[in-house]
């Protein structure tokens, strides 16, 4: 186990290849014979665990979604110097791993980190903070003829890998609402009339969200024009926009793997939807530990002790 953790900070590996136990499959001599196929590629079932059908450690991480247990919410359990009881040091082993996937140098959609849904909630009323735009940008909003921009700047993103899913995303949120968008879907457009960013004042397309709050859809900035200090004003923009459209209260979905999007989100005052910091607990462990974010250290104060323990951890 020492050895494979050398391994993972010396080289980086995908963390992906780790087992729930935290040991690297690919180096054991048991797959290399061929003798076994491996926790991951036998969903636990590999021929350690063949006499008792699964590994325990193997099913109790995908039912807490960690992608290993030094990543999981409950991390460490009780039980589990009992399942991995060949490891005396698993506890300060998994701390270590848990330690450096924290310090990996993550991209800004990054598909290593556990893909967990997360929802933000802020009202609006008052405090927005107003970022100015980098000079040789303005604002624009939607036009007729826009939907394929928008398309681009969202693939450009990664929020989409083809044109047809970005389509698809288009046709599902904003189909037949094209109107609206002339005063809610908002771009940011370089001095080359080349529109770079974009983000949307809008609601629940799907009705579920009963308190009337607006919704901030789609904030996306071209791959090439990230970091160059457009998502804040871009954010602060469309914030201002809900207000004087008579929102008093705001949504934001988002996602673990855009943590630096929720990172700014968190700097504008959202705070994670109680609800949402239940359900996805484990994404926000990954979140406060990506960001260490002072908002999610002042949980205790705005949620529940036992929620609070959950981003503590």
């Amino acid at each position: 186990m020492e050895k494979d953790i050398e391994k993972i900070i010396d080289n980086d590996i995908d963390y992906h290849s780790i087992t729930p136990c935290g040991e690297n499959c690919n180096s054991c001599d048991k797959k290399t014979d061929g003798s076994c196929k491996g926790c991951l590629e036998t969903e636990g079932c590999c021929s350690e665990w063949r006499s008792t059908g699964a590994c325990p450690v193997y099913s109790c991480a995908k039912e807490h979604r960690a992608l290993f247990c030094g990543i999981c919410s409950n991390f460490p359990c009780y039980d589990l110097t009992k399942k991995i009881w060949w490891n005396k040091n698993i506890i300060d082993d998994l701390t270590l791993l848990a330690d450096n996937f924290y310090k990996q140098k993550f991209d800004n959609h990054d598909g290593r980190i556990p893909y967990y849904e997360l929802l933000l909630e802020r009202d609006l009323l008052n405090n927005i903070i107003e970022y100015p735009l980098p000079k040789g940008y303005r604002f624009e909003f939607y036009k007729n003829g826009d939907r394929d921009n928008w398309i681009e700047i969202e693939k450009s993103a990664k929020e989409f890998n083809s044109y047809a899913e970005g389509l698809a995303a288009w046709n599902r949120y904003y189909k037949g609402k094209e109107n609206e968008l002339k005063c809610r879907m908002v771009f940011v457009v370089n001095d080359s009339d080349e529109k770079v960013a974009t983000a949307t004042a809008f609601y629940d397309i799907n009705g579920k969200d009963k308190t009337g709050s607006a919704w901030l859809h789609w904030v996306a900035v071209k791959r090439e024009y990230q970091g160059k200090g457009l998502s804040k004003p871009l954010i602060s923009y469309v914030l201002n926009i809900m207000k004087n459209l008579g929102y008093t209260h705001v949504k934001i979905p988002t996602q673990t793997t855009t943590w630096l999007a929720c990172r700014i989100y968190l700097d504008f005052g959202f705070m994670p939807v109680r609800e949402n910091l239940y359900n996805s607990r484990n994404g926000w462990q990954i979140i406060y530990k990506l960001t260490n974010h002072q908002a999610l250290k002042r949980i205790s104060e705005e949620y529940s002790s036992d929620n609070y323990e959950v981003i503590k951890h």
